[in-house]
């Protein structure tokens, strides 16, 4: 129970970070940056499979895409 808790307060934290370095800025202006930031991100969440649910990895994969895309990096030799 005690481990489920801990879990649960990492995740409100990675979702905290999230909203504070990246989605709240895009809403403003976006800039190459946020890709650095999320590439970041991305290799954390990454790191240990099973660490986060395979649906928020699945989910931070689509938007880590889609701001590729934004930017156009994934034709630019940024893939992840």
């Amino acid at each position: 129970m005690l481990i489920s808790f801990f879990l649960l307060l990492f995740f409100v934290h990675i979702q905290q970070e999230i909203k504070h370095t990246i989605q709240n800025k895009l809403h403003r202006n976006a800039g190459p940056e946020d890709l650095v930031a999320t590439e970041a991100m991305l290799a954390r969440v990454t790191k240990n499979p099973g660490e986060y649910s395979e649906a928020f990895v699945e989910q931070f994969k689509i938007f880590h895409r889609e701001l590729k895309d934004f930017f156009n990096a994934g034709r630019l030799g940024y893939d992840s």
